[in-house]
Protein backbone atom coordinates (compact mmCIF):
# COMPACT_ATOMS: atom_id res chain seq x y z
CA UNK A 1 0.00 0.00 0.00
CA UNK A 2 2.89 2.35 0.81
CA UNK A 3 4.39 1.65 -2.60
CA UNK A 4 1.05 2.46 -4.22
CA UNK A 5 0.78 5.84 -2.35
CA UNK A 6 4.40 6.70 -3.18
CA UNK A 7 3.80 5.85 -6.83
CA UNK A 8 0.65 8.00 -6.95
CA UNK A 9 2.47 10.98 -5.39
CA UNK A 10 5.38 10.59 -7.78
CA UNK A 11 3.06 10.53 -10.76
CA UNK A 12 1.19 13.64 -9.49
CA UNK A 13 4.45 15.57 -9.05
CA UNK A 14 5.61 14.54 -12.49
CA UNK A 15 2.34 15.77 -13.99
CA UNK A 16 2.75 19.16 -12.33
CA UNK A 17 6.34 19.38 -13.55
CA UNK A 18 5.29 18.55 -17.09
CA UNK A 19 2.50 21.18 -16.92
CA UNK A 20 4.95 23.80 -15.65
CA UNK A 21 7.41 23.00 -18.43
CA UNK A 22 4.63 23.17 -20.97
CA UNK A 23 3.46 26.51 -19.60
CA UNK A 24 6.95 27.99 -19.61
CA UNK A 25 8.86 30.10 -17.13
CA UNK A 26 7.65 33.39 -15.73
CA UNK A 27 8.70 36.42 -17.78
CA UNK A 28 11.40 38.80 -16.69
CA UNK A 29 10.58 42.51 -16.76
CA UNK A 30 13.43 44.96 -16.33
CA UNK A 31 13.49 48.75 -16.54
CA UNK A 32 16.33 51.14 -17.20
CA UNK A 33 16.78 53.76 -14.49
CA UNK A 34 14.99 57.02 -15.32
CA UNK A 35 17.42 59.93 -15.36
CA UNK A 36 16.76 63.64 -15.86
CA UNK A 37 18.32 66.96 -14.92
CA UNK A 38 16.44 67.33 -11.63
CA UNK A 39 16.29 63.66 -10.61
CA UNK A 40 15.03 60.31 -11.74
CA UNK A 41 13.74 56.98 -10.46
CA UNK A 42 14.62 53.31 -10.07
CA UNK A 43 12.18 50.53 -11.00
CA UNK A 44 12.26 46.92 -9.78
CA UNK A 45 9.70 44.38 -11.02
CA UNK A 46 8.75 40.90 -9.81
CA UNK A 47 6.47 38.87 -12.10
CA UNK A 48 4.12 35.97 -11.46
CA UNK A 49 1.00 34.55 -13.03
CA UNK A 50 -1.95 36.92 -12.87
CA UNK A 51 -4.65 38.50 -15.02
CA UNK A 52 -5.69 42.15 -15.13
CA UNK A 53 -8.94 43.14 -13.40
CA UNK A 54 -11.87 43.75 -15.75
CA UNK A 55 -13.12 47.29 -16.38
CA UNK A 56 -9.72 48.94 -15.78
CA UNK A 57 -8.26 51.61 -18.05
CA UNK A 58 -4.63 50.83 -18.84
CA UNK A 59 -1.62 52.52 -20.33
CA UNK A 60 -0.11 49.93 -22.65
CA UNK A 61 2.53 49.22 -25.28
CA UNK A 62 2.13 46.48 -27.89
CA UNK A 63 5.32 44.91 -29.22
CA UNK A 64 6.08 41.90 -31.46
CA UNK A 65 5.65 39.20 -28.82
CA UNK A 66 4.44 40.89 -25.64
CA UNK A 67 1.92 43.47 -24.60
CA UNK A 68 2.82 45.53 -21.50
CA UNK A 69 0.01 47.23 -19.54
CA UNK A 70 0.19 49.63 -16.60
CA UNK A 71 -2.71 50.09 -14.17
CA UNK A 72 -2.68 53.75 -12.90
CA UNK A 73 -5.35 52.94 -10.29
CA UNK A 74 -2.99 50.46 -8.63
CA UNK A 75 -0.39 53.06 -7.64
CA UNK A 76 0.01 53.22 -3.88
CA UNK A 77 2.66 54.34 -1.45
CA UNK A 78 4.56 51.83 0.62
CA UNK A 79 4.14 53.07 4.22
CA UNK A 80 7.00 55.07 5.77
CA UNK A 81 8.91 55.20 2.48
CA UNK A 82 9.05 57.35 -0.63
CA UNK A 83 8.56 54.26 -2.81
CA UNK A 84 5.33 53.53 -4.67
CA UNK A 85 4.01 50.18 -5.81
CA UNK A 86 2.73 49.87 -9.40
CA UNK A 87 0.99 46.96 -11.12
CA UNK A 88 2.14 46.02 -14.61
CA UNK A 89 0.57 43.20 -16.63
CA UNK A 90 2.25 41.25 -19.44
CA UNK A 91 0.39 39.40 -22.13
CA UNK A 92 2.61 36.80 -23.82
CA UNK A 93 1.27 36.70 -27.37
CA UNK A 94 3.95 34.28 -28.57
CA UNK A 95 2.08 31.28 -27.14
CA UNK A 96 -1.40 29.91 -27.72
CA UNK A 97 -3.50 30.70 -25.84
CA UNK A 98 -1.83 33.96 -24.68
CA UNK A 99 -0.48 33.81 -21.12
CA UNK A 100 -0.99 36.63 -18.58
CA UNK A 101 1.37 37.70 -15.80
CA UNK A 102 1.26 40.30 -13.03
CA UNK A 103 4.47 42.23 -12.34
CA UNK A 104 4.52 43.99 -8.97
CA UNK A 105 6.88 46.92 -9.49
CA UNK A 106 8.42 49.25 -6.92
CA UNK A 107 9.31 52.73 -8.19
CA UNK A 108 11.51 54.96 -6.03
CA UNK A 109 11.91 58.63 -7.07
CA UNK A 110 15.42 60.08 -6.77
CA UNK A 111 15.61 63.83 -6.14
CA UNK A 112 13.15 66.60 -5.33
CA UNK A 113 10.87 67.18 -8.31
CA UNK A 114 7.14 67.48 -8.82
CA UNK A 115 5.18 64.33 -9.68
CA UNK A 116 4.98 63.82 -13.42
CA UNK A 117 4.83 61.33 -16.27
CA UNK A 118 8.11 59.91 -17.57
CA UNK A 119 9.12 57.54 -20.38
CA UNK A 120 10.56 54.27 -19.04
CA UNK A 121 12.62 51.90 -21.24
CA UNK A 122 11.84 48.25 -20.56
CA UNK A 123 12.87 44.75 -21.62
CA UNK A 124 10.60 41.70 -21.48
CA UNK A 125 12.08 38.22 -21.93
CA UNK A 126 10.58 34.73 -21.61
CA UNK A 127 11.73 31.36 -22.93
CA UNK A 128 14.25 32.91 -25.28
CA UNK A 129 11.80 35.49 -26.66
CA UNK A 130 12.57 39.15 -25.99
CA UNK A 131 10.98 42.53 -26.65
CA UNK A 132 12.27 46.02 -25.91
CA UNK A 133 10.16 49.17 -25.75
CA UNK A 134 9.19 52.33 -23.95
CA UNK A 135 6.10 53.12 -21.89
CA UNK A 136 4.95 56.39 -20.35
CA UNK A 137 4.13 56.03 -16.65
CA UNK A 138 3.41 58.35 -13.70
CA UNK A 139 6.22 58.96 -11.20
CA UNK A 140 4.69 60.08 -7.90
CA UNK A 141 7.10 61.99 -5.67
CA UNK A 142 6.09 63.13 -2.18
CA UNK A 143 9.49 64.78 -1.57
CA UNK A 144 8.45 67.83 -3.62
CA UNK A 145 5.83 68.95 -1.09
CA UNK A 146 2.26 70.00 -1.87
CA UNK A 147 1.30 69.53 -5.51
CA UNK A 148 -1.10 72.49 -5.44
CA UNK A 149 -0.65 76.14 -4.59
CA UNK A 150 -3.32 78.62 -3.50
CA UNK A 151 -1.95 82.15 -3.46
CA UNK A 152 -3.50 84.69 -1.14
CA UNK A 153 -4.85 87.61 -3.18
CA UNK A 154 -2.75 90.76 -2.84
CA UNK A 155 -5.87 92.89 -2.26
CA UNK A 156 -9.05 92.02 -0.37
CA UNK A 157 -11.66 90.21 -2.44
CA UNK A 158 -14.74 92.31 -3.15
CA UNK A 159 -17.88 90.45 -2.09
CA UNK A 160 -21.20 91.94 -3.19
CA UNK A 161 -23.72 91.89 -0.36
CA UNK A 162 -26.61 91.75 -2.80
CA UNK A 163 -25.28 89.09 -5.18
CA UNK A 164 -25.37 85.32 -5.19
CA UNK A 165 -21.65 84.87 -5.82
CA UNK A 166 -19.59 83.68 -2.89
CA UNK A 167 -15.87 83.71 -2.28
CA UNK A 168 -13.58 82.35 -4.97
CA UNK A 169 -10.17 80.69 -4.73
CA UNK A 170 -7.77 79.80 -7.55
CA UNK A 171 -5.72 76.64 -6.85
CA UNK A 172 -2.83 75.93 -9.21
CA UNK A 173 -1.48 72.44 -9.96
CA UNK A 174 2.30 72.47 -9.63
CA UNK A 175 2.78 68.82 -10.59
CA UNK A 176 2.64 66.94 -13.86
CA UNK A 177 -0.21 64.69 -12.70
CA UNK A 178 -3.89 65.69 -12.34
CA UNK A 179 -4.98 66.65 -8.82
CA UNK A 180 -8.53 66.33 -7.48
CA UNK A 181 -10.02 68.81 -4.98
CA UNK A 182 -12.46 67.13 -2.60
CA UNK A 183 -16.05 68.34 -2.27
CA UNK A 184 -15.75 69.13 1.44
CA UNK A 185 -14.22 72.53 2.20
CA UNK A 186 -13.54 73.88 5.71
CA UNK A 187 -14.04 77.61 6.20
CA UNK A 188 -13.15 79.60 9.32
CA UNK A 189 -14.31 83.25 9.21
CA UNK A 190 -13.16 85.74 11.81
CA UNK A 191 -16.75 87.06 12.01
CA UNK A 192 -19.04 84.11 11.42
CA UNK A 193 -22.14 86.29 11.99
CA UNK A 194 -21.48 87.92 8.61
CA UNK A 195 -21.93 84.67 6.67
CA UNK A 196 -24.74 82.32 5.73
CA UNK A 197 -23.65 78.67 5.69
CA UNK A 198 -27.05 77.23 4.88
CA UNK A 199 -28.59 77.39 8.36
CA UNK A 200 -29.35 81.07 9.14
CA UNK A 201 -30.74 80.18 12.57
CA UNK A 202 -27.51 78.57 13.73
CA UNK A 203 -24.47 80.49 12.55
CA UNK A 204 -21.13 79.14 13.76
CA UNK A 205 -19.57 80.74 16.80
CA UNK A 206 -16.62 83.15 16.33
CA UNK A 207 -13.54 81.15 15.33
CA UNK A 208 -15.58 77.99 14.79
CA UNK A 209 -15.11 76.10 11.55
CA UNK A 210 -17.94 75.37 9.15
CA UNK A 211 -18.12 72.77 6.39
CA UNK A 212 -19.41 73.61 2.93
CA UNK A 213 -19.77 71.23 0.01
CA UNK A 214 -18.85 71.91 -3.59
CA UNK A 215 -21.32 70.60 -6.19
CA UNK A 216 -18.71 68.04 -7.28
CA UNK A 217 -14.98 67.29 -6.91
CA UNK A 218 -12.77 69.55 -9.04
CA UNK A 219 -9.97 68.13 -11.19
CA UNK A 220 -6.96 70.34 -11.92
CA UNK A 221 -4.86 69.26 -14.88
CA UNK A 222 -1.05 69.63 -14.78
CA UNK A 223 0.03 73.27 -14.78
CA UNK A 224 -3.59 74.47 -14.76
CA UNK A 225 -5.21 77.08 -12.52
CA UNK A 226 -8.97 76.88 -11.96
CA UNK A 227 -11.46 79.10 -10.15
CA UNK A 228 -13.60 77.53 -7.45
CA UNK A 229 -16.61 79.40 -6.09
CA UNK A 230 -17.45 78.43 -2.53
CA UNK A 231 -21.18 77.94 -1.88
CA UNK A 232 -21.63 80.31 1.04
CA UNK A 233 -22.64 83.96 0.96
CA UNK A 234 -22.65 87.04 3.22
CA UNK A 235 -25.67 87.92 5.29
CA UNK A 236 -27.35 91.31 5.19
CA UNK A 237 -25.85 91.89 8.65
CA UNK A 238 -22.43 92.04 7.02
CA UNK A 239 -23.34 95.64 6.20
CA UNK A 240 -22.31 96.50 9.76
CA UNK A 241 -18.91 95.04 9.04
CA UNK A 242 -18.30 97.82 6.52
CA UNK A 243 -18.13 100.29 9.42
CA UNK A 244 -14.75 98.89 10.44
CA UNK A 245 -12.97 100.49 7.48
CA UNK A 246 -13.87 103.32 5.11
CA UNK A 247 -10.97 102.77 2.68
CA UNK A 248 -11.53 101.20 -0.75
CA UNK A 249 -9.11 98.40 0.15
CA UNK A 250 -10.21 98.04 3.76
CA UNK A 251 -10.48 94.57 5.28
CA UNK A 252 -13.91 93.80 6.74
CA UNK A 253 -13.32 90.12 7.49
CA UNK A 254 -10.75 87.36 7.01
CA UNK A 255 -11.85 83.85 6.04
CA UNK A 256 -9.63 80.79 6.38
CA UNK A 257 -10.30 78.29 3.58
CA UNK A 258 -8.95 74.74 3.72
CA UNK A 259 -9.34 72.27 0.86
CA UNK A 260 -8.31 68.63 0.69
CA UNK A 261 -6.54 67.49 -2.45
CA UNK A 262 -5.66 64.07 -3.75
CA UNK A 263 -3.33 63.09 -6.55
CA UNK A 264 -5.25 61.50 -9.40
CA UNK A 265 -2.55 58.79 -9.42
CA UNK A 266 -1.22 57.31 -6.22
CA UNK A 267 -3.91 58.64 -3.92
CA UNK A 268 -1.53 60.98 -2.09
CA UNK A 269 -3.82 63.35 -0.16
CA UNK A 270 -3.32 66.36 2.05
CA UNK A 271 -4.82 69.69 3.17
CA UNK A 272 -4.06 73.13 1.78
CA UNK A 273 -5.14 76.35 3.55
CA UNK A 274 -5.26 79.99 2.55
CA UNK A 275 -6.51 83.04 4.49
CA UNK A 276 -8.52 85.40 2.29
CA UNK A 277 -9.21 89.03 3.21
CA UNK A 278 -12.71 90.21 2.35
CA UNK A 279 -14.04 93.65 1.43
CA UNK A 280 -17.85 93.86 1.51
CA UNK A 281 -19.54 95.95 -1.18
CA UNK A 282 -23.10 97.08 -0.35
CA UNK A 283 -25.86 96.94 -2.95
CA UNK A 284 -26.71 99.93 -5.14
CA UNK A 285 -30.13 100.44 -3.42
CA UNK A 286 -28.47 100.56 0.00
CA UNK A 287 -25.90 103.09 -1.26
CA UNK A 288 -28.69 105.24 -2.74
CA UNK A 289 -30.49 105.11 0.60
CA UNK A 290 -27.30 106.11 2.42
CA UNK A 291 -26.79 109.11 0.11
CA UNK A 292 -30.39 110.25 0.50
CA UNK A 293 -30.32 109.77 4.28
CA UNK A 294 -27.03 111.64 4.62
CA UNK A 295 -28.28 114.51 2.48
CA UNK A 296 -31.49 114.77 4.49
CA UNK A 297 -29.55 114.65 7.76
CA UNK A 298 -27.21 117.41 6.59
CA UNK A 299 -30.13 119.59 5.47
CA UNK A 300 -31.88 119.23 8.81
CA UNK A 301 -28.67 119.81 10.77
CA UNK A 302 -27.77 123.03 8.96
CA UNK A 303 -31.22 124.44 9.67
CA UNK A 304 -30.53 124.21 13.40
CA UNK A 305 -27.63 126.67 13.23
CA UNK A 306 -28.21 130.21 14.54
CA UNK A 307 -30.07 132.46 12.05
CA UNK A 308 -30.13 129.64 9.46
CA UNK A 309 -33.89 129.10 9.24
CA UNK A 310 -35.40 131.11 6.37
CA UNK A 311 -38.68 129.38 5.92
CA UNK A 312 -39.97 126.12 4.48
CA UNK A 313 -39.55 127.14 0.83
CA UNK A 314 -35.88 128.05 1.35
CA UNK A 315 -35.33 124.79 3.24
CA UNK A 316 -36.72 122.80 0.31
CA UNK A 317 -34.38 124.59 -2.09
CA UNK A 318 -31.43 123.92 0.20
CA UNK A 319 -32.41 120.26 0.43
CA UNK A 320 -32.71 119.89 -3.34
CA UNK A 321 -29.42 121.70 -3.97
CA UNK A 322 -27.69 119.55 -1.34
CA UNK A 323 -29.02 116.34 -2.88
CA UNK A 324 -27.79 117.35 -6.35
CA UNK A 325 -24.36 118.23 -4.96
CA UNK A 326 -24.25 114.94 -3.07
CA UNK A 327 -25.02 112.90 -6.20
CA UNK A 328 -22.46 114.85 -8.26
CA UNK A 329 -19.82 114.43 -5.56
CA UNK A 330 -20.49 110.70 -5.33
CA UNK A 331 -19.98 110.25 -9.06
CA UNK A 332 -16.77 112.28 -8.87
CA UNK A 333 -15.52 110.16 -5.97
CA UNK A 334 -16.44 106.94 -7.80
CA UNK A 335 -14.56 108.07 -10.91
CA UNK A 336 -11.45 109.08 -8.95
CA UNK A 337 -11.28 105.84 -7.00
CA UNK A 338 -11.81 103.73 -10.13
CA UNK A 339 -8.87 105.57 -11.72
CA UNK A 340 -6.64 104.65 -8.79
CA UNK A 341 -6.80 108.02 -7.01
CA UNK A 342 -7.94 108.68 -3.46
CA UNK A 343 -11.00 110.62 -2.33
CA UNK A 344 -10.24 112.40 0.95
CA UNK A 345 -12.64 114.53 2.99
CA UNK A 346 -11.52 116.07 6.30
CA UNK A 347 -8.38 113.89 6.20
CA UNK A 348 -10.56 110.78 5.84
CA UNK A 349 -10.02 108.49 2.85
CA UNK A 350 -13.50 107.48 1.76
CA UNK A 351 -14.73 104.61 -0.38
CA UNK A 352 -17.72 105.65 -2.53
CA UNK A 353 -18.95 102.06 -2.43
CA UNK A 354 -19.28 101.89 1.37
CA UNK A 355 -22.46 102.70 3.26
CA UNK A 356 -20.99 104.97 5.94
CA UNK A 357 -18.78 106.79 3.42
CA UNK A 358 -21.74 107.57 1.16
CA UNK A 359 -23.76 108.68 4.18
CA UNK A 360 -20.94 111.06 5.14
CA UNK A 361 -20.70 112.43 1.57
CA UNK A 362 -24.42 113.20 1.57
CA UNK A 363 -24.20 114.84 4.99
CA UNK A 364 -21.21 117.06 4.17
CA UNK A 365 -22.48 118.21 0.78
CA UNK A 366 -25.94 119.08 2.11
CA UNK A 367 -24.86 121.45 4.85
CA UNK A 368 -23.00 119.17 7.18
CA UNK A 369 -19.77 120.96 6.36
CA UNK A 370 -21.17 124.22 7.86
CA UNK A 371 -22.34 122.27 10.90
CA UNK A 372 -18.91 120.71 11.46
CA UNK A 373 -17.27 124.12 10.99
CA UNK A 374 -19.63 125.69 13.55
CA UNK A 375 -18.90 122.90 16.03
CA UNK A 376 -15.17 123.43 15.57
CA UNK A 377 -15.50 127.23 16.04
CA UNK A 378 -17.62 126.74 19.13
CA UNK A 379 -15.08 124.31 20.54
CA UNK A 380 -12.20 126.71 19.82
CA UNK A 381 -14.09 129.58 21.44
CA UNK A 382 -14.81 127.47 24.49
CA UNK A 383 -11.14 126.55 24.80
CA UNK A 384 -10.06 130.19 24.50
CA UNK A 385 -12.51 131.26 27.22
CA UNK A 386 -11.09 128.86 29.78
CA UNK A 387 -8.71 130.62 32.29
CA UNK A 388 -5.09 129.62 32.07
CA UNK A 389 -3.57 127.87 35.03
CA UNK A 390 -1.29 129.82 37.40
CA UNK A 391 2.28 128.57 37.26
Amino acid sequence: MCRRVWKTSWLGGLALLIAAIAQGAEPKLTFDDIKSVDGGATLQADCQAGTPPPGTTFLYVLKDHFKLLHDPSSVGRIPKTTTFRHSFYIEDRSVTPPAWFLCDTQITPLGVFASRYEDANFTISRDGVEDKGRIRIPIVNIQAGDPIEITKPAAPLNVDLSGDRGLEISPHNLSGIPVVIDQAVIVTPTHSKYWDFGDPKKPPRPGQTANVLLPAPKTIDPGQTIRIELPFHPRLGALWGTLTSLKPDGVHDTVGIEVTYKSDVGGVAGPRRVDVDVHFVPSIPSLAFALLAGSLLGTIAVQTLPRAWRGLHAAREIALRGLVLSVATWFLAFFLVRQGSKFVVFNLELDPLQFISVLFIGFVMSGGKAVLRYIKLAKDASSAAEPEGVS
